[in-house]
């Protein structure tokens, strides 16, 4: 054997146990790194969406029921909005308008 190759055998366990060690922790990092798929909670619309009513809580309603149309019940949340305002605007027959920014809240269970 030459002395290259004692080197080489020497070192071997060694330089497997650090490439396993890399490889695992690559992978550790790799999976934290992962973007989350879908909304999560609290993510807004960037858009204000609006809504006419009869009273205050009709066009809450309303707003609530035009949001739930449009993106889906986990979006149709009047508290949660952003910038939720109710205005009477004083034209008949719907003298309130609703408006807030959509947010994201998870479905409980």
């Amino acid at each position: 054997m030459t002395f290259k190759t004692n080197i080489v055998r020497k070192l071997a366990p060694f330089v497997a146990t650090a490439v396993l060690l890399v490889g695992a922790g690559a992978g550790a990092a790799a999976q934290t790194l992962k973007a989350p798929t879908g909304p999560q909670a609290g993510d807004c619309k960037r858009t204000i969406e609006a809504a006419y009513g009869a009273s205050p809580v009709h066009a809450q309603i309303q707003w609530t029921n035009a949001v739930a149309a449009k993106f889906g019940d986990n979006w149709a949340n009047w508290p949660a909005a952003q910038a939720a305002v109710v205005s009477p605007i004083g034209q008949q027959p719907l003298p309130f308008l609703a408006m807030g920014k959509p947010c994201y809240i998870p479905a409980a269970g």
